[in-house]
């Protein structure tokens, strides 16, 4: 399956182009929890200055869902790494 993000990208690059500054929301998963300095830098250096961040939570075991302790933790990264 092909993910969203570069479509997305693009779409967010055309539209500072002309001047519409959007802001952006990073979904935190299992999949990119281990990513976050990382993540957060390129969109940074990439210009964006608005950024909200929503976390997977569910109430029963799944691939993509994240604990508290996770969403605390990389919270916490982001704030001490940057």
């Amino acid at each position: 399956m092909k993910g969203s993000f570069h479509d997305a990208f693009k779409g967010l690059k055309n539209l500072r182009k002309n001047g519409i500054n959007l802001p952006v929301i990073v979904t935190v998963t299992k999949d990119n929890l281990k990513k976050d300095i990382k993540n957060f830098n390129f969109l940074i250096n990439n210009g964006l200055k608005e950024i909200k961040y929503s976390p997977v939570y569910d109430s029963i075991k799944d691939n993509f869902s994240i604990s508290n302790e996770d969403w605390f933790g990389y919270l916490k990264n982001i704030v001490l790494k940057t």
